[in-house]
């Protein structure tokens, strides 16, 4: 097998798509921000720019897929916050966690064909009060009592 011989982009055009991307990248930003009504004054990207977007003291954290999904989709800010909260529950009792598209739309998939079954209220009382349950059973257990 023969190897195909690989040119190397030149520096200026390297620098030029950079540029650009950075540019796209602080632009879908920045129209998030206004659409939820936020001051850029508090939000840096994590690792330079164009991968993930930190906004504030309570670390808020888009994703550039999340970004362009919520704004050319409309997605509110409560509506991405109630899928924060559900994903770090979820996250706790390893359930799978949705993109915001899944959230969104309520599919997994962008035609539609696989519902996103999302864990009830009532089911993550129930997690939570075995957990304290389990919690209370281990310290019972290391004190010497029974339960």
């Amino acid at each position: 097998m023969s190897k195909t011989k690989t040119q190397k982009t030149n520096p200026a055009v390297l620098r030029k798509l950079t540029e650009d991307y950075e540019a796209a990248c602080n632009a879908w930003v920045a129209e998030l921000l206004r659409m939820w009504e936020l001051d850029a004054c508090y939000g840096y990207w994590a690792d330079g720019t164009g991968n993930n977007y930190i906004y504030g003291d309570c670390g808020m954290t888009l994703s550039m897929d999340e970004i362009v999904y919520c704004v050319t989709e409309g997605v509110s800010e409560e509506e991405y916050w109630e899928r924060h909260e559900y994903m770090l529950e979820a996250l706790e009792y390893n359930l799978t966690v949705p993109s915001i598209r899944a959230w969104h739309t309520g599919f997994e998939d962008a035609a539609g064909l696989r519902p996103f079954h999302r864990t009830t209220e009532e089911t993550f009382e129930k997690f939570r009060q075995m957990k304290r349950d389990l919690e209370d059973a281990i310290e019972a257990e290391k004190k010497g009592q029974k339960f």
